[in-house]
């Protein structure tokens, strides 16, 4: 809880409101600050998802290059909007 939100609180117990409505409303900012976290989670999540797919496609791109007697030159992944894998990458070998 910061200072805006607890000054609110005691404004609004001192100002005569029913502590019903203030507890609504602290209930309120406990339940928004515990959705915000679990959001968060979820986004981090899914960066730790593109980034460990990214990692596998790089390799394999590397392998692909070295098994041609080349070395990858240039790497590109993203997050894939569509289809079975999470990413999506393009890598050339020189």
């Amino acid at each position: 809880m910061n200072e805006h939100t607890l000054e609110r609180g005691a404004r609004a117990l001192a100002t005569g409101q029913s502590r019903r409505i203030v507890m609504k409303a602290a209930v309120g900012a406990v339940a928004g600050g515990a959705l915000t976290m679990v959001g968060r989670h979820e986004e981090a999540a899914a960066g730790k998802r593109l980034r460990r797919c990214c990692r596998r496609k790089k390799r394999a791109d590397i392998q692909f290059c070295a098994e041609n007697g080349q070395t990858l030159v240039s790497f590109f992944c993203t997050k894939a909007s569509t289809g079975p894998d999470f990413c999506i990458s393009d890598g050339d070998c020189g």
